[in-house]
């Protein structure tokens, strides 16, 4: 490691710090329950835990169910809820950036 370099120890475990390490903060994990996503957000060029490479700045959402622990440069920035949609219930979206959605298909910003 280098000077400045950030990492998680997760547990479970005993972590003895060695002299040139400072503790940042302690993170607790976040549950993720049915119907419901968390909102992440890189701070830092990092591998995400699912091994998916993400930049600076770039936001996700996490949907799988139980505890998620960010890793060193991930944010959560909050909770999305699911909306439930029956046959006489539909949304309208806009894309608001060029992403690749969860079914595969490439959505352009300004698409609806």
């Amino acid at each position: 490691r280098e000077a400045g370099d950030e990492w998680h120890f997760t547990g479970p475990g005993t972590y003895l710090p060695r002299v040139e390490v400072e503790e940042v903060e302690s993170i607790d994990a976040t549950v993720i329950r049915h119907n419901q996503a968390l909102r992440i957000l890189a701070t830092k060029q990092c591998v995400d835990s699912y091994g998916v490479k993400r930049e600076a700045g770039e936001r996700w959402l996490v949907r799988e169910q139980g505890a998620f622990l960010p890793g060193p440069h991930e944010v959560v920035e909050g909770r999305v809820k699911a909306v439930i949609l029956t046959d006489k219930k539909a949304l309208h979206l806009e894309a608001v950036r060029d992403f690749t959605d969860v079914y595969g298909i490439e959505r352009k910003a300004g698409e609806e």
